[in-house]
């Protein structure tokens, strides 16, 4: 298997293991200490594990029944771009929105590059007002 087929397979692993099975433990095994991640539905970047531990905690104390499933992924070279669907209820609060008890589903984009077989960066790009109108925030 080579470098980029491993980082294709480790994001696959990562987003089964922690968004669908909630085992935190893989977050180590797979984000660097140095790590930044850019989402469209933050203002500023999420850095370093437990920036992204508390991401992770908030989304899924928002939506305890989440769950992502990658639907396309395609890996060059250090990084692996991923189209995933993500799904869920809202019953916790969530970027200062309380509990709608909706479900929502929605798509995003995320681009994770790796060194050393961790990712050390990531961007997504989040459906950002499909989620919104889902959440009955829109019109």
């Amino acid at each position: 298997m080579t470098i980029t087929e491993e980082n294709a397979d480790k994001t696959r692993r990562y987003y089964e293991a922690l968004w669908n099975r909630r085992d935190r433990s893989v977050i180590a095994d797979w984000i660097a200490p140095d790590y930044v991640g850019h989402f469209t539905s933050r203002p500023k970047p999420i850095h370093g594990v437990e920036g992204f531990v508390a991401m992770a905690e908030g989304l899924l104390g928002a939506f305890p029944d989440l769950a992502m499933l990658i639907e396309d992924q395609v890996a060059e070279d250090d990084q692996v771009v991923s189209r995933i669907r993500l799904t869920g209820t809202h019953e916790g609060d969530f970027a200062g929105v309380s509990p709608t008890c909706r479900s929502v589903d929605v798509g995003f984009v995320a681009i994770e590059r790796y060194a050393e077989g961790l990712c050390v960066e990531e961007w997504v790009y989040f459906d950002d007002m499909g989620l919104a109108r889902q959440l009955g925030l829109l019109g």
